[in-house]
């Protein structure tokens, strides 16, 4: 029995401990402040009467709630449904969107490298477009078509020749240049140390060499026609000769040995051509010798004066005037 009563006062004073005074002055004062509470004060209701009141309409409130839900059980049920399908629904709409964001941000990289990529491409193209300007310049000054190595290598010596020859001069002049181009063309650097002219240049000088040989044989051929009887040396040198004056100009920069050795060879066909002229020449003037008095005529002159440059000979008088045949006659 004291037992129990110990106990009972354990629970009093854990009761009493567990009791927030100043919260319950709260609640009063909130009670107070509440417009049905007033009233009822005022009115002198009595608070428990009125509490079971209150109680009974929670109750009715109550079971008129249960009995609503349960009359709109099944549209309950259905909400219920729509709810979750539109939780299914927004799950997969947020799922799509972390999707979306996760492309987002990959098309966002995949921009941004591409960017990069236009940019670095920009400037490949800008470099490309300068060496290619560079390049262009250089195999223009460099290049030699088959075509002209055909026309140097053939034993024809025509117009295809003259303009090979001539384009074979602009190449070994660019190659054979002391310092770098002023167009940049080679960047910098003399034309024959570039790779292409480490290659070019031997397979150049080949090609004047025999450029070279064609035209001293060209020539001499022509030259021996010079000399020939009956050779129209007019024409000759008018479509032989001057129309293919470059090529000797091009023997004279390239081989001064060959070139003297030509003009030797003019000069010499030239002479025994103008000579053979000159004397058939004076043959033919000499068929229209006048009349000139000699030593068996009356008038006479110096045998000295009648002597031709080609002959020591002295022509005889076809007629004399004072012979004495026409002397007779005179007398």
């Amino acid at each position: 029995m004291s037992d129990t009563k110990c106990e009972m006062a354990m629970s009093v004073d854990l009761l009493y401990n567990d009791i927030n005074f100043e919260e319950i002055d709260d609640d009063l004062a909130a009670f107070q402040e509440d417009d049905m509470v007033q009233q009822a004060l005022h009115r002198g209701v009595d608070l428990k009467k009125y509490g079971k009141e209150l109680e009974k309409d929670l109750r009715q409130a109550e079971n008129e709630s249960v009995q609503e839900y349960v009359n709109n059980n099944q549209r309950v049920i259905d909400l219920h449904s729509e709810m979750l399908e539109c939780d299914r629904v927004l799950a997969r709409m947020e799922e799509m969107l972390h999707g979306f964001q996760a492309d987002l941000g990959s098309i966002s990289s995949e921009i941004k490298h591409l960017q990069e990529d236009s940019l670095s491409m920009s400037i490949k193209l800008k470099n490309r477009r300068a060496a290619e300007e560079k390049l262009n310049a250089f195999v223009e000054r460099a290049n030699i078509s088959e075509v002209v190595i055909n026309n140097i290598l053939s034993s024809n010596v025509n117009d295809g020749f003259l303009d090979a020859v001539q384009l074979l001069t602009k190449r070994l002049y660019y190659f054979e240049l002391e310092g770098p181009p002023t167009d940049d063309s080679s960047l910098q650097l003399l034309p024959s140390d570039t790779r292409c002219g480490i290659i070019l240049y031997p397979e150049l000088e080949k090609l004047r060499t025999k450029a070279i040989a064609k035209i001293r044989d060209y020539f001499a051929t022509q030259f021996a026609n010079l000399r020939k009887p009956k050779t129209n040396v007019q024409m000759l040198q008018q479509t032989a000769l001057i129309k293919y004056a470059p090529l000797f100009q091009f023997a004279q920069k390239e081989n001064p040995l060959v070139a003297d050795d030509l003009r030797s060879m003019y000069v010499e066909a030239m002479g025994r051509t103008l000579t053979s002229l000159f004397k058939s020449y004076y043959s033919q003037l000499m068929k229209l010798e006048a009349i000139i008095a000699t030593k068996t005529d009356l008038v006479a002159v110096e045998e000295q004066s009648l002597k031709s440059i080609f002959s020591q000979k002295v022509p005889k008088s076809k007629f004399h005037i004072y012979s004495r045949i026409d002397y007779q006659y005179l007398g």
